[in-house]
């Protein structure tokens, strides 16, 4: 393929007839519009992509920074809970030691209130009397049998009390029946 080079000036006439010129003038005005009109749309399609642009990087420096800001706060919030979390042992122990200190008073509490009550108790005349009738009949009673028929009476009783609680395992099993 040849290299042809498109000269206007020698390939065209001089003087260009007239019923021919106005139409490729006119042809030249309308490239010369199209052309003019394709750059304001270049021009304008610019400013809008440049627009949407800013207004993008406005959008993720805001993002960004709001990112930064709560990125800050979680981790004061961790912060601040690992400080908690080293400092419960120590509550813990403040808390337990009062609670064992509570518990210690109530105790004492406790242990001073039921001495009150049993001195009231003692001091109480039928108490008196029952401590009296012991005291008295401890001194003044003397065996009068060997100690031998105790140790019998004692396993004689012990014999009585032994089927009567056979018969009443009996009943509940009766009873049960």
């Amino acid at each position: 393929m040849a290299k042809a080079r498109f000269e206007i000036p020698t390939q065209l006439p001089a003087q260009i007839p007239a019923l021919v010129a106005a139409p490729l003038h006119a042809g030249v005005d309308a490239a010369t519009r199209v052309v003019g009109l394709v750059r304001e749309g270049v021009t304008d399609v610019s400013k809008r992509a440049l627009a949407v642009q800013e207004d993008a990087t406005a959008r993720v420096d805001a993002f960004g920074k709001d990112a930064a800001a709560r990125r800050r706060a979680v981790e004061q919030r961790v912060t601040a809970l690992q400080a908690d979390a080293k400092q419960l042992p120590e509550r813990l122990q403040k808390l337990l030691d009062g609670q064992v200190a509570a518990a210690g008073e109530t105790y004492a509490g406790l242990v001073k209130q039921g001495e009150i009550i049993v001195g009231r108790i003692r001091r109480q005349q039928p108490t008196q009397v029952t401590v009296e009738a012991t005291t008295m009949t401890k001194p003044t009673t003397k065996p009068t049998t060997k100690p031998t028929t105790k140790k019998a009476t004692a396993k004689k009783a012990t014999a009585k009390k032994a089927p009567a609680k056979k018969a009443t395992a009996r009943k509940a099993t009766a009873k049960k029946a």
